[in-house]
C-alpha cells in the first residue's frame, strides 16, 4: 500500500476488523458478515404500482402548500 504524509486510515484498526470479519464468515458461512460497501448484491427497482401514470407533469399541476 502506498501512502502519503497525510493518510488518516489506522491500518491496524482495519487489519483487526478484517480477521474479525474473516474469522466470524469461517465460523458461520460465507458472507454471513460482509463490510458495507460491497453492498447487498441486489438491483434496486421502483415497484410499478406507485408510478405516476403521468410521464410528464407541468408545472401548473405541481401542488402548492401554503403554511
Amino acid at each position: 500500500v502506498q501512502t502519503d504524509l497525510f493518510d488518516k486510515l489506522d491500518r491496524g484498526r482495519r487489519g483487526a476488523l478484517i480477521r474479525a470479519v474473516d474469522e466470524i464468515n469461517r465460523k458461520n458461512g460465507h458472507n454471513a458478515v460482509k463490510v458495507a460497501a460491497l453492498g447487498t448484491g441486489q438491483k434496486y427497482a421502483s415497484e410499478r404500482q406507485y408510478v405516476s401514470r403521468r410521464y410528464t407533469m407541468t408545472l401548473d399541476e405541481v401542488l402548492v402548500v401554503k403554511v
